[in-house]
């Protein structure tokens, strides 16, 4: 083949080619030959490498993650095409995210406790929001003990805590031996009415409005027969019948006419005399329910009474149920101590003592 055949197909070959054919430097014959065909068809090799010959770069491959972050965002841009060196051998990487999520920060500490309304503590405050909980609040401390004849309650329509004598108005005159006397009483130095056998009779006619919570401080002197309060009951009679106290060494009501009592069954554990006690009796329509409250009696602390209502159970308030309507539940007329008889040698200590509507109790 002539030089000049060579050259012509060399050239059209180059054109259809479109830069996808490289001429590599240094192959001997076939390279004399294009400079050759430069020569006679005077063509500019610098153009024809340009125009035919420069290539694109491979994509760049995916940026590499950085430690702790996410993965690159995006593969990195095509290389940018050069002379006849050809194209950037890779292009330029994605950028990594390096930034990881910040720890969460610690919840910050929970509040501490407020102080509790009565000697009890308050509660520890609770953890810190998330995303990582605080640690709970120191507990509060023991709140002052709200005084039982505090004015601020409403509901309160008789109180004496004793602390200026027998005050005046709450009780008739006393007839016997009942004194107010100081000494330690339930939570601390006090004053507290003294009974030697003999009642302390309240000036109290009808409760009135039911239900109503009467709730007293009680200490006495003696396992055998104690009474704490007795009441009218709904009959036309004018004498206390209705009793509560320990008798048969056991926490009872009592009714004195047909000499029936609540529980009817075997005694139960009671409280214990010489230690003070919190008495808790509730009168609603249809419901008479008694609870005694001992801190520090290591046999039974509280001791509930098995309820009066208008539902028979045996052994506990189904004789009483065979009484007359008007029998079954207190009216009014409220008195502490013995009224039925004179046991002089029977001592009973109260404090405290508080009636109120609704059924709150003064008790701890």
């Amino acid at each position: 083949m002539s030089l000049e055949r060579s050259c012509r197909r060399q050239a059209r070959i180059a054109g259809a080619a479109a830069g996808s054919f490289r001429f590599i430097v240094g192959l001997g014959t076939a390279t004399s030959m294009f400079f050759g065909c430069s020569t006679i068809f005077g063509i500019d090799e610098s153009e024809t490498s340009d125009e035919t010959s420069a290539g694109r770069g491979p994509s760049g491959g995916t940026g590499g993650a950085a430690s702790g972050g996410k993965a690159g965002s995006r593969a990195g841009s095509a290389g940018t095409a050069t002379a006849a060196r050809g194209g950037s051998d890779a292009g330029t990487g994605g950028d990594a995210t390096t930034s990881s999520g910040e720890a969460g920060a610690g919840g910050r500490a929970g509040a501490g406790g407020r102080a509790g309304e009565t000697s009890v503590g308050g509660k520890g405050g609770s953890g810190g929001s998330s995303p990582s909980a605080g640690e709970g609040g120191a507990s509060g401390e023991g709140g002052a003990r709200t005084p039982p004849c505090s004015a601020a309650d409403p509901n309160v329509f008789f109180c004496d805590d004793f602390e200026a004598g027998f005050a005046a108005g709450n009780w008739q005159p006393p007839n016997g031996d009942v004194a107010v006397i100081a000494g330690m009483g339930p939570l601390g130095a006090t004053h507290y009415a003294e009974l030697a056998g003999v009642p302390l009779i309240t000036t109290l006619e009808p409760l009135g409005r039911l239900p109503v919570t009467l709730s007293f401080w009680a200490k006495w002197n003696s396992e055998a027969e104690v009474m704490f309060v007795s009441f009218r009951d709904n009959t036309a009679a004018t004498t206390r019948d209705i009793e509560f106290g320990l008798l048969n060494a056991a926490v009872r009501w009592h009714q004195i006419p047909p000499d029936v009592v609540v529980p009817s069954g075997p005694p139960r554990d009671y409280p214990r005399p010489n230690m003070w006690a919190c008495v808790t009796i509730t009168i609603s329509a249809g419901k008479l329910e008694a609870r005694i409250e001992q801190p520090g009696n290591v046999n039974e602390e509280t001791y509930v009474v098995p309820p009066i209502d208008d539902t028979s159970t045996v052994q506990e308030d189904d004789e009483w149920l065979r009484l007359t309507a008007p029998q079954r539940f207190p009216a009014g007329w409220p008195a502490f101590g013995w009224v039925n008889r004179n046991i002089d040698q029977n001592k009973v200590w109260i404090d405290d003592v508080r009636f109120a509507r609704g059924t709150s109790s003064s008790c701890p």
